[in-house]
C-alpha cells in the first residue's frame, strides 16, 4: 500500500508526441520536489526528461486510480529544481498548442534549444535576485510601427531585436555597433555565456534570428522586429509552419511589453490591425529579353532575379506555340538539364523531338527562363556570372569583392549585404496572369528590397499592363492587393489553414475529406471550406493528396486545436501564405 506521503506528479514530457497525445502524464515520487521541476521518466521504454506541471497530494487522486486501475511509474531522479524554462514560457506554449494544433510536449520542446540548459540552475546564476521570474520592467502591452530603425529605437532599454534570416545579423551588429549576437549556428558554449545577460536585468540589445523568441528571456523592455515585412518570417520548410510575427505579438501580449515593428512595407496583417496607408512608390523601366543582352552591358555590377531556379519553364512548339503539359494534371513543364519534369505531381518525361500538337518535327522555346538558364546564357556573352544556389557566403563575398560581375539566383538573393548597380527581374509577367495573390505580393516585397539596394530596376516580361505598372510605381497597388483579399477572405482578413491526407486510393481519401468537411460544416455552419482539391503536388511515387482549405477567424486566441479536436488528417498547414 502506497504511504500517505506520497504525491502524484503531472508531467508534461519533453519530446515531440503527436498533436492529439495528452498534456500531461501522472507519475509518483516521495521525495520533495517542487512545481517546474525538471525530471527524469520512463516514458513507454525509453527514459526522457519531464517538466513538473502539477503537484497533487495522493488523496485527491487515490479513487480515480484505484477505479480505473492505474499504476503510475515512479519518478526517476530530480534532474534540476530551478530550470530556465519561465512560467510565462508555459502560457505561450499552452497558446502556442491551441494556435498551431500541436500538443504541449511539442509545443514546450521548443524552449529548450540547447540540451545544456536541462542541467543550468537558474538559482544558481541568480543567487541574489529576488525578483527572478520577473519577465519585464514596464506593465504595458503596444504595437507600434516605424519605417526606419534608428540607433535611438533600441539602446538604453533591454532590447531583443529579431530578424528573419541569418544574413541579416552580421549587417545590423555592424550597423549598430551590436556586440551580443545569437546566430543559429552559435555554438553551445557561447550561448551559455550569454545566458547570464540574458536573463539579467540590463539595459543592452540581443540581435537573434526569429528562432530566438524561444530563449528565456528575462526583463525585457521591448521587442523589435525587424523587416516586419519579410517574407521569411513564415516557415515553409516544416512543420507546423509557424508565421513566427504571430509567436512575437503573443510574447509581447503576454509579457506586456512593447512590440515595435520597423518595415518600410509591413506585413499586411500590420497595416490592417493600425490601419497604416504605406505608399511603396518604385521606379523602374520594362524591357523584354531581347534588349537584355545590351542593357546588361551598360553596367558593371548586377543582380538577376529568376523566381524558378531550373533550367526554363513553359516550353512552347516553334511552330503551333503549343506548351508541353503534363498528361496527368495539365501543368506546363519545367525544362531542369536535360530532364523534363511536372514540378507539381513530379512526373518524368522524356524530350520530345515532335510536337505532341502538331505532330511536326520542332524547336521548343522557352519563354519563361529559369536561372540556370539564365546564368549560362550570362557565360555565353562573356559576362563573369555567379549563381547563387543557396545562402553560400564565399558566393556572396565573390560578388562583393568583384569590380566586376553578374549574380544570378532566386530567394536566396534577399540579402542585406548585396548591392549593385541594376536589378533585372525575369518573368515578371507571372505577376499580370496569375490567380496568386500571395504571389503578388512576394514579387512587390522583392521589388521593394532592391529598390534601396540598387541604382536602377529593370522588369523582364513579354507582355506589359500599363495601368498596374503606374500603380506599382505609385504605391496604389497595395490597395488594390488588400481589396482583393478582403473579397476573397484571405489573411489578414482570414487566415488560411489546409488539412491534407494522402493514400495509394483516391477515392478513398476523397470520402474521407468529404466526411472531414461535413463534420466540420455542421458544428460551425458560417465557416468557408474549399475542397476536397488536389494537392501541390498531388502525386508523390503511387499515392495521391488532397486537402481542403479551412477560412477561419483571424484571431490570435483562436483555437484551431478545439476546432479539430475530432479531426484525424496526415497533415495539417497553419498561417497559408501560398496557394
Amino acid at each position: 500500500m502506497i504511504a500517505q506521503k506520497y504525491l502524484i506528479i503531472d508531467i508534461i514530457p519533453l519530446i515531440r508526441l503527436p498533436t492529439k497525445a495528452q498534456d500531461c502524464f501522472s507519475y509518483f515520487t516521495n521525495k520533495k520536489i517542487t512545481k517546474g521541476s525538471l525530471v527524469q521518466i520512463e516514458f513507454g521504454k525509453k527514459k526522457i526528461y519531464g517538466y513538473v506541471l502539477k503537484i497533487n497530494p495522493l488523496e485527491r487522486k487515490r479513487y480515480f486510480l484505484k477505479k480505473e486501475k492505474i499504476e503510475l511509474k515512479p519518478i526517476l531522479k530530480i534532474i534540476n529544481e530551478a530550470p530556465f524554462i519561465f512560467p510565462y514560457q508555459i502560457n505561450l506554449a499552452q497558446w502556442l498548442k491551441n494556435y498551431a494544433h500541436l500538443s504541449l510536449s511539442s509545443a514546450l520542446l521548443n524552449f529548450i534549444p540547447y540540451k545544456k540548459l536541462i542541467y543550468l540552475n537558474s538559482k544558481l546564476i541568480f543567487q541574489k535576485k529576488k525578483n527572478l521570474n520577473k519577465v519585464r520592467t514596464t506593465s504595458t502591452f503596444s504595437l507600434e510601427h516605424k519605417p526606419f530603425l534608428e540607433k535611438e529605437d533600441i539602446f538604453n532599454k533591454k532590447t531583443l531585436l529579431l530578424v528573419p534570416q541569418d544574413n541579416y545579423l552580421k549587417y545590423l551588429a555592424e550597423k549598430f555597433a551590436i556586440k551580443n549576437v545569437i546566430s543559429s549556428k552559435i555554438s553551445e558554449k557561447n550561448f551559455l555565456e550569454l545566458i547570464p545577460k540574458i536573463i539579467g536585468e540590463n539595459k543592452e540589445v540581443f540581435l537573434t534570428t526569429k528562432n530566438g523568441i524561444f530563449l528565456p528571456w528575462q526583463f525585457l523592455d521591448q521587442i523589435v522586429v525587424y523587416e516586419e515585412g519579410s517574407i521569411f518570417y513564415k516557415e515553409f520548410f516544416k512543420e507546423p509552419y509557424f508565421d513566427y510575427r504571430k509567436i512575437f505579438l503573443k510574447f509581447a501580449e503576454i509579457n506586456k511589453i512593447k512590440y515595435l515593428a520597423i518595415a518600410n512595407f509591413p506585413s499586411f496583417s500590420l497595416i490592417k490591425n493600425l490601419n497604416l496607408k504605406p505608399k511603396i512608390k518604385i521606379d523602374f523601366q520594362k524591357i523584354h529579353f531581347q534588349e537584355f543582352e545590351e542593357k546588361i552591358k551598360e553596367f558593371k555590377k548586377t543582380i538577376i532575379f529568376v523566381p524558378q531556379k531550373s533550367f526554363s519553364q513553359r516550353l512552347i512548339c516553334q511552330n503551333c506555340y503549343f506548351t508541353l503539359k503534363c498528361y496527368l494534371c495539365e501543368n506546363p513543364l519545367t525544362l531542369s538539364e536535360d530532364v523534363l519534369y511536372c514540378h507539381f505531381c513530379f512526373k518524368r518525361y522524356s524530350f520530345p523531338e515532335i510536337c505532341p500538337h502538331c505532330q511536326q518535327k520542332t524547336t521548343f522555346i522557352s519563354i519563361q527562363k529559369g536561372a540556370e538558364a539564365l546564368y549560362n546564357f550570362l557565360l555565353k556573352l562573356n559576362r563573369p556570372a555567379l549563381f547563387l544556389k543557396k545562402d553560400e557566403s564565399k558566393i556572396i563575398n565573390l560578388f562583393k569583392n568583384s569590380p566586376i560581375a553578374d549574380l544570378v539566383g532566386s530567394f536566396y538573393l534577399l540579402n542585406p549585404e548585396i548591392l549593385a548597380e541594376a536589378f533585372f527581374f525575369f518573368n515578371f509577367s507571372q505577376f499580370y496572369f496569375s490567380a496568386d495573390l500571395f504571389l503578388k505580393e512576394r514579387f512587390l516585397r522583392i521589388l521593394e528590397f532592391f529598390s534601396s539596394r540598387v541604382q536602377k530596376i529593370f522588369l523582364i516580361s513579354e507582355i506589359f499592363n500599363p495601368l498596374i505598372e503606374n500603380k506599382i510605381k505609385s504605391g496604389d497597388i497595395i490597395d488594390d492587393l488588400l481589396k482583393e483579399r478582403k473579397v476573397n477572405k484571405l489573411p489578414p482578413y482570414q487566415r488560411l489553414v489546409i488539412l491534407k491526407e494522402g493514400s495509394t486510393n483516391l477515392q478513398k481519401i476523397q470520402n474521407k475529406l468529404t466526411e472531414i468537411k461535413n463534420n466540420l460544416k455542421n458544428k460551425n455552419p458560417q465557416m468557408e471550406i474549399i475542397g476536397p482539391i488536389f494537392s501541390r503536388p498531388f502525386k508523390i511515387r503511387k499515392r495521391f493528396f488532397l486537402e481542403l482549405i479551412l477560412k477561419i477567424k483571424d484571431d490570435l486566441d483562436f483555437n484551431l486545436k478545439k476546432l479539430l479536436e475530432d479531426v484525424d488528417i496526415e497533415e495539417i498547414e497553419i498561417d497559408v501564405q501560398s496557394l
